[in-house]
């Protein structure tokens, strides 16, 4: 079962958080979430994979979709990522980043939650 949750921190930014498997299952509705989520325009949006277990190519593509979206809107995307995990490696082989801040732990954002089950 992949789970997604939102939150939105005191300053706008926006975690939101996908665990389980990212693929051609889960990711259609893991992007429209993020998709939806993107019509408020929040300044700063964190993309939190930590705990993605699975990631096939159209899970991958809805993360790399999120930064060309962040990128001509002009939003802040950080992307939270296990280092050791396949997740990692493949945004580090796709190069994404070179082109957008992949970090190991979730940057500090005071939050009030929401959630939301796939």
């Amino acid at each position: 079962m992949t789970e997604v949750q939102n939150s939105r921190g005191e300053d706008g930014a926006v975690v939101y958080r996908i665990t389980g498997d990212l693929d051609v299952v889960s990711a259609p509705a893991a992007g429209m979430g993020l998709e939806i989520l993107e019509l408020a325009r929040p300044p700063k949006l964190v993309l939190d994979l930590r705990d993605v277990e699975m990631v096939d190519s159209t899970g991958l593509r809805v993360v790399v979709e999120a930064a060309s979206r962040a990128r001509n809107e002009g939003r802040d995307l950080v992307i939270v990522a296990d280092p050791e995990g396949i997740l990692r490696k493949l945004l580090t082989f796709a190069a994404l980043d070179l082109r957008i801040p992949i970090v190991d732990e979730m940057p500090e954002v005071s939050s009030q939650d929401a959630a939301a089950r796939l």
